[in-house]
């Protein structure tokens, strides 16, 4: 039977760590100590080897050297990612090439990882909406610490992001932003007004509540986006628009402005007004960009 304690006295012996049920590409040495994870029936390890690092799990000895069996709680998840740093989420939407993958069940990141090891492009493994974690009985932590395990396990060293994923309360964000996450996706559907989409001209400009700064930067502007494209507002566009998106802006502005404004958190912002009852026009796209 494999047993991940025999392979202890071997660390750094050429054998073949799979035959003790440990997993090779895990093995790191720091501070002169070594790390695994392993397999023990049924049950993925931390095993920490000559020191404990703060690692809560069960104490034993080999040949008198001290080690713990640690279990992935989320503990000894925050306990991974100060040792090993790649195993912390990190800012990756300014690389050229990032694609969100998702993983809902927290199963899925290792064939996540062997894709993404293979080229070049850069994956957010941790990311999942409130919807979500209800509908999966999962936390933010358990989402943050399957991407932490796998890409330990499988010694990912390339970078990947955390969303919190179409979040809708600051008390939200800041939970996320909290544990580490490195990318809010802020969903503003709810602060979309659109009855004015099909309002009568007569009764949008009855309701319509004026803005004078956007008013002189838009009405009548036409703006080049370059490649022979352009966009122009007129005043009845105009209009329709602010009713729809003023909330929406005015939202997104304060949870910038609360969360990320000054540089607390090293995260991205993104805004999501994807999942609405009427189509986004490229003109709304650029106003609310």
């Amino acid at each position: 039977m494999k047993n991940y304690k025999n392979f202890i006295p071997l660390v750094g012996a050429k054998v073949d760590p799979v035959a003790y049920g440990v997993y090779p590409l895990s093995i790191n040495t720091v501070d002169g100590g070594t790390v695994f994870m392993a397999e023990d029936a049924g049950e993925t390890l931390i095993v920490a080897v000559g020191k404990d690092w703060d690692f809560n799990g069960v104490e034993f000895d080999v040949d008198g050297v001290e080690c713990v069996a640690a279990p992935t709680t989320h503990a000894n998840a925050n306990v991974l990612r100060k040792l090993f740093p790649f195993t912390a989420p990190v800012r990756v939407l300014q690389k050229d090439r990032t694609v969100g993958v998702g993983d809902r069940l927290g199963i899925a990141a290792p064939g996540h990882i062997r894709v993404f090891q293979e080229y070049d492009a850069y994956p957010i493994l941790a990311q999942q909406s409130i919807r979500e974690l209800n509908l999966t009985q999962r936390t933010y932590e358990d989402v943050l610490d399957a991407a932490t395990f796998a890409v330990y396990r499988d010694g990912y060293r390339k970078g990947f992001g955390a969303d919190g994923d179409h979040l809708k309360k600051p008390e939200e964000v800041a939970m996320a932003l909290k544990l580490g996450f490195t990318m809010i996706t802020l969903d503003c559907s709810e602060h979309m007004h659109n009855e004015f989409e099909s309002m009568s001209v007569a009764e949008l400009n009855k309701r319509y509540v004026p803005n004078v700064e956007l008013e002189k930067k838009y009405i009548g502007k036409t703006f080049d986006l370059g490649e022979n494209v352009s966009v122009s507002f007129d005043e009845q566009s105009f209009k329709r628009m602010s009713m729809v998106y003023g909330e929406v802006l005015d939202f997104a502005t304060s949870i910038y402005t609360t969360f990320f404004a000054d540089g607390t958190y090293d995260a991205d912002f993104e805004i999501s007004i994807d999942e609405t009852t009427t189509p986004t026009s490229p003109l709304e796209h650029f106003f609310v960009a």
